[in-house]
């Protein structure tokens, strides 16, 4: 019997963000996402091994709490510096890609990488642990993903799964 494939978590938190306010004005209601209902509803038959959630520094009360809960849920958050004059996050994307490629290729620690982004950017990185032999899925909102993220999926047989299609399973409750 084959065992299960060992999935791994790579988290883009501005595109999660992103989609959420998208879907919250889509569904006309707000929606907040559960990271950690997320992890378990993807990862159902299949071999933990771990999640890497990666953001802009921030030091709000709202950022740190979840920070927290991140963590005490074994939840690696990665936090990267912000431009002082925007705010705008700075490094988050190629710090997503190195640590894809790097606990696939160079460490061997998963079968299936788990991108949580639309981002298109992402692609010279998806594309390299494909070519050593990494299976990768998308996960992400219908509104966050790029034709051009979706017309590589395709040729490059990758799986797209949109959290729209499951947001109630995953959705933070109101005492959580």
């Amino acid at each position: 019997m084959q065992s299960k494939p060992r999935i791994m978590f790579f988290i883009d938190a501005m595109n999660l963000k992103g989609g959420e306010d998208d879907f919250s004005n889509l569904i006309k209601r707000d929606y907040k996402l559960n990271v950690i209902k997320l992890i378990e509803h993807i990862s159902k038959g299949r071999r933990y091994g771990g999640s890497f959630y990666f953001r802009g520094r921030a030091s709000n009360p709202d950022a740190i709490r979840l920070k927290k809960i991140l963590e005490s849920h074994g939840i690696n958050v990665k936090e990267y510096p912000r431009q002082k004059s925007t705010g705008e996050e700075k490094e988050v994307d190629v710090a997503l890609a190195t640590f894809l490629l790097e606990k696939g290729i160079i460490k061997d620690k998963y079968d299936i990488g788990i991108v949580v982004s639309g981002d298109r950017d992402f692609r010279p990185a998806i594309g390299t642990v494909k070519r050593y032999g990494k299976k990768v899925e998308i996960v992400t909102f219908k509104n966050q993903i790029s034709k051009k993220m979706i017309g590589f999926a395709r040729r490059n047989r990758i799986k797209i799964k949109y959290i729209d299609d499951f947001y109630e399973v995953v959705e933070l409750e109101n005492d959580e």
